[in-house]
């Protein structure tokens, strides 16, 4: 991070306007870089995105507030996450309800790692200060091969990590190496509480002492891996189940058989080339930056001093440093046979040729040969890439002449290479190989390889090997080009132990090489492997695989409640090398199966000089001696753990035994659903969620796409409209968080796919007076029916009528007079037309026809029939409506609408007012129409067509009639007013 000045007057503006707009904007901070001042990553800045490594440097301190979400992004072009390494002090201490989360931003691009270097702050138990990591919800990482492949990786270091939840790793969830005596550090690596769940590995521990106390871990492919050698290692009070077949150790793995365990003490030291400064000297990785040789090459050599309760021992390494200029590389061509002549004196010229050599950068500027064993010769151009020489006369078969070559390039960097020339007579003489000098470990087989010797015209017809040097050893199959011996035991640092190889070809010749063996002690200094580096380059020198073979572990597993329900798995697995030194106690335990036993405890290449085990009082699911007899595997079968070592069982499951912690919650938000149709409900379903103690609390969100409206988002199911889709479909994501009431919570999500927008049924009016249903063309028949014969029996009545009191009949044709009144009328008349308004609210067509002066006592009454006709169609119908019910319950009632056309048949009965020709009318009758009940999708808008039903309402209102006498014609005109047509006028003829 770079530092930002203090701000002077120049800097007030700016810093307001910046606070200015980081109070409008998101809090979210953006975090890469070194980190070398104490820093504080406040929840008011959360999310933290880590956009690339991060170092909290020596001396700093890099504090976390509760309930900062830490969310690493993918880097770019690279497999490798990022990291964030720990060189200072990290103190990341969440609370209950507010856990620190170090996360991915794309699950499925993993993170690096959180990694605690040697250098970074050991937590101290009593003045509570130093590096520590709790109450942190630790997920979706570990993909950095520098951090171990786990997601909290410490090296060398002894932070506190209590109280987490640390799931979900494509590898390792924690990953411990610890190389030193944990006397010299703050004590014993603690990994006390936590919740270890969904990781290919949970713990690797390898360590010189550790304690791992009421963990829970569950469902990993291998739960704790230890390897160790010495000092203490405690697993005790904690739960492991989980379903891995894993033969070794799908609950605990130990190996008693990785180097890196027992010293006490490192030293390096350096011993040639420039003087360089190195850092952490005393401890298994000391580091310094490589000089810079111009356009030379510095040779380094370092001494690694190791000390272990065995004494002490040295190694060195040695690293060449490469400047602007590689060295070139000398090629003196591969040995040559020279047959002697047949004629004694004729002149043999023999060529030797390094044009094979090469320099890559500025080309080879200079060749010298020369001569290093042999009959002397006289080379002609010694300074040539090729040159020739005369055989000597006193040569004679079986002699050897030795040349070197030297090759410079034009800065002055040199190499060189050696060829053997070899004379020989009737047959070629055979090469001996012994193989490169090497370095092995006392007790340890050893295996000599002379299958490299050859021979060019023959073959080699026999092997012999013999011992020159050394404490004496015996050799098997000395007379094969593979012999084996057994390194004997050796004092301090160690021995070399010298063997010759003879071989013997077909033709009877034979040669010789030589090979030094050295025998490391018990105490063996590992510095690593001579390598090349560049100029002022970064260089650690790594001593960690630096071992005491004498040292004994003390390894106690007790209390803790083992579990499996495969039959394939071994659940405590115990691995040990035949000068391993272990004291193991395996008590107290519960180690069961929940289905067909397994092997509760798994013992590989155990033998009877490693130390004593101890596996009594556990519980194994059962008493019968047999049955545990058959979990318990020793693969030597050497008797060395007989049934006494089992007794005496516990009759039941161990009260006590295991972790107090609460299974972890583990959301499932079902799989991703597909081609799901607008308007559709879609439930979410995350009742597979599980926690046998029942999981207190579900909360679903929508965290992409088109925003719906969750329904029971508190529920185990919840359930959504689904929105349009489009022309080309949707995706929504959905997130399920469980809890069960402690600090920690667990995600997962749920894609759902809405399938692109189909063409749908649209309610149509349909042809005819009437849209009707199935259930109501009956009643519609009749009373169509019952209308019609009224209106022909008005006909009837009004030609009745008119025959009488009419001269002309077509007149009466054009009529249609309904008499109900018991005297005569003097007039009959008929109309047409049309208004609009009332309960319809549509526009309507009306005939009608009646008589007029129809004498009741003193009054003059009029009496008229009429049919209206209400087209309705669609009009009333929001557009679009779909022919049929919605198919979701978030539907809300959008009211009832007429459609297709209404017809309905009234009765008027009028009065005269006096002897005006008008009349006052009461109005009554009915219409029938289809009306549809209608809902709306609050998703998508769209209407739904419930039902579509036959209803009959009354009609009823008021009107007057006028029958003018002053027009060419006589002409009837009349105004109604009623509840369904509204306000109508029609207009006429009487006669």
């Amino acid at each position: 991070m770079i530092p930002i000045p203090a701000p002077g007057r120049s800097m007030i503006v700016p810093v307001f306007l910046l606070l200015m707009l980081c109070s409008a904007g998101s809090h979210a901070l953006d975090v890469r870089g070194v980190i070398d001042a104490d820093r504080v990553w406040t929840a008011a800045e959360s999310p933290v995105h880590i956009t690339g490594d991060i170092l909290v440097a020596e001396g700093a301190t890099l504090t976390i507030e509760p309930g900062v979400q830490v969310v690493f992004q993918p880097r770019p072009d690279t497999a490798r996450g990022y990291t964030l390494t720990v060189e200072g002090t990290l103190v990341a201490r969440g609370e209950e309800g507010r856990p620190i989360v170090f996360t991915a931003s794309d699950p499925n691009t993993p993170w690096g790692a959180i990694l605690f270097e040697d250098r970074s702050e050991d937590w101290d138990e009593v003045r509570e200060s130093g590096s520590v990591i709790s109450g942190c919800v630790v997920e979706y990482g570990g993909n950095d091969p520098d951090g171990g492949e786990a997601m909290i990786f410490t090296l060398n270091a002894m932070p506190l990590i209590a109280g987490n939840a640390v799931r979900f790793s494509k590898a390792g969830g924690i990953a411990a190496f610890v190389t030193e005596d944990a006397v010299s550090l703050s004590g014993n690596l603690q990994i006390i509480n936590n919740q270890v769940y969904g990781n290919v590995t949970g713990l690797v521990l390898s360590a010189e002492g550790g304690r791992v106390e009421g963990n829970y871990f569950l469902n990993n492919g291998k739960a704790v891996d230890i390897l160790t050698r010495s000092n203490i290692v405690e697993l005790q009070g904690n739960t492991v189940a989980g379903s891995s077949g894993e033969l070794l150790g799908s609950a605990v793995s130990l190996r008693l058989n990785e180097p890196a365990n027992g010293i006490t003490a490192y030293h390096w030291e350096q011993t040639a080339g420039t003087p360089v400064v190195l850092d952490n000297p005393d401890s298994p990785r000391a580091s310094f930056v490589a000089p810079d040789p111009g356009v030379g090459v510095d040779t380094l050599r370092f001494n690694l001093t190791v000390t272990g309760p065995s004494g002490s021992s040295t190694d060195s390494v040695t690293l060449s440093v490469i400047g602007l200029n590689q060295p070139p590389t000398a090629a003196a061509g591969g040995d040559i046979n020279v047959q002697l002549p047949e004629e004694p004196g004729a002149e043999v010229r023999i060529t030797l040729n390094g044009s094979g050599s090469h320099d890559p950068y500025i080309g080879i500027a200079g060749y010298r040969w020369e001569q290093v064993s042999g009959a002397a010769v006289s080379l002609e151009t010694p300074n040539a890439a090729e040159t020739e020489f005369v055989m000597p006369a006193s040569v004679r078969a079986g002699d050897r002449m030795t040349f070197r070559l030297t090759v410079t390039d034009q800065l002055g960097l040199a190499s060189a290479d050696e060829v053997d020339i070899i004379f020989y007579d009737e047959n070629i003489y055979p090469v001996a190989v012994a193989g490169d000098d090497f370095k092995t470990l006392q007790g340890q087989i050893v295996s000599l390889d002379g299958s490299g010797s050859r021979d060019a015209d023959g073959g080699i017809a026999a092997y012999l090997w013999e011992q020159t040097g050394g404490t004496p050893v015996e050799l098997f199959n000395f007379f094969t080009a593979r012999p084996l011996f057994i390194a004997p035991a050796v004092e301090g640092s160690g021995e070399t132990l010298s063997f010759r190889l003879r071989v013997l070809d077909t033709g009877g010749l034979q040669d010789a090489d030589e090979i030094s063996v050295q025998v490391k002690g018990a105490t063996v200094s590992l510095p690593g492997d001579d390598r090349t580096v560049s100029a002022r380059e970064p260089v650690t020198l790594d001593g960690r695989g630096s071992f005491d073979q004498q040292t004994s572990a003390d390894v106690r597993i007790e209390g803790n409640r083992f579990t499996s329900g495969n039959a394939k798995a071994g659940l405590v697995a115990v691995t040990a090398v035949e000068n391993a030194r272990c004291r193991l106690k395996i008590s107290g335990n519960d180690i069961y199966f929940t289905e067909a036993p397994g092997y509760g405890a798994y013992l590989f290449e155990w033998s009877e000089t490693t130390a004593g085990i101890d596996m009594m009082d556990n519980w194994w699911g059962t008493d019968d001696p047999a049955v545990i007899e058959g979990m318990v595997f020793d693969q030597a079968d050497d008797f060395t753990l007989p049934t006494v070592m089992y007794e005496p069982f516990a009759a039941r499951a161990i009260p006590g035994a295991g972790s107090e912690l609460n299974y972890p919650p583990l959301a499932d938000a079902g799989k991703d659903i597909e081609k799901v149709s607008v308007d559709r409900d879609v439930p979410l379903d995350g009742s597979k969620s599980y926690d046998p103690d029942g999981i207190a609390l579900y909360q679903w969100r929508q965290t992409e796409g088109t925003p719906v409206t969750l329904r029971d988002a508190n529920a185990p199911v919840a359930a959504f409209v689904a929105p349009p889709g489009g022309s080309e479909g949707r995706s929504l994501r959905f997130s399920l968080t469980v809890t069960t009431g402690g600090r920690f919570s667990h995600t997962d999500e749920v894609v759902v796919t809405v399938q692109p927008d189909e063409p749908v049924p649209l309610v149509e009016a349909g042809g005819g007076c009437f849209i009707q249903t199935a259930t109501s063309q009956g009643t519609m028949d009749n009373i169509m029916e019952a209308i019609m014969i009224m209106l022909l029996a008005g006909l009837g009545l009004g030609l009745l009528f008119l025959r009488k009191r009419c001269a002309s009949f077509p007149a009466a044709v054009l009529t249609a007079t309904l008499i109900f009144a018991a005297g005569p009328a003097e007039a009959g008349f008929f109309a047409v037309g049309g208004g609009a308004g009332g309960d319809a609210d549509q526009y309507n067509i009306t005939l009608e026809s009646g008589a007029k002066n129809i004498g009741a006592g003193n009054l003059d009454l009029m009496f008229a029939v009429g049919v209206p006709f209400i087209p309705h169609g669609d009009d009333n119908l929001p557009d679009p409506t779909i022919a049929s019910p919605c198919p979701n319950n978030d539907c809300r009632d959008a009211g009832d609408e007429r459609k297709g056309t209404e017809v309905g048949f009234y009765g008027k009965l009028g009065v005269e007012l006096g002897a005006s020709n008008f009349y006052l009318n009461a109005i009554a009758g009915f219409t029938v129409y289809t009306e549809s009940t209608l809902s709306r999708s609050e998703a998508s808008g769209a209407y739904y067509e419930e039902s579509s039903d036959t209803t009959i309402d009354p009609l009823y209102g008021i009107g007057v009639s006028y029958f003018a006498e002053n027009f060419q014609w006589p002409v009837v005109l009349q105004l109604d007013v009623d509840v369904i047509r509204g306000v109508t006028g029609t207009i006429g003829w009487y006669w």
